[in-house]
């Protein structure tokens, strides 16, 4: 397999490079950062892009989970690997974006079904 399709499946130097460019990234090195989005993003992409139904809504959430890791990179646990961190948030993301999407939907539609009623409904 692939190691930039499937880097998980990293042999023990790529891993070591990849925790020394999350060590760097912690830190507040730009360059480390942008090597692994580099790395990283066209996977995350396509994953997202199976996810979510179009085009631009599968761009705009890698964008917005690769934000999302940079904020929370102090949270990731070393001891495991990135891709699973890294695919966990993405799909996370994406169910939470499909669901605020499903809801809102509903709203706007009319969904009867799924409104709550705070008072019951007589008959005339």
């Amino acid at each position: 397999m692939d190691a930039r399709r499937h880097p998980e499946g990293m042999n023990p130097a790529d891993q070591a490079v990849v925790q020394e460019r999350i060590a760097q990234a912690k830190s507040g090195n730009a360059e480390a950062w942008g090597e692994l989005y580099r790395q990283y993003a066209p996977a995350i992409f396509r994953f997202c892009r199976r996810a979510m139904p179009t085009r631009e809504d599968a761009e705009d959430a890698t964008m917005d989970i690769f934000i999302k890791v940079r904020q929370k990179l102090s949270q990731y646990d070393s001891s495991r690997p990135f891709s699973a961190w890294l695919y966990t948030v993405a799909a996370n993301h994406c169910w939470d974006l499909l669901r605020r999407r499903k809801i809102r939907q509903d709203l706007e539609t009319g969904e009867v079904e799924t409104c709550p009623w705070s008072t019951p409904i007589r008959g005339s």
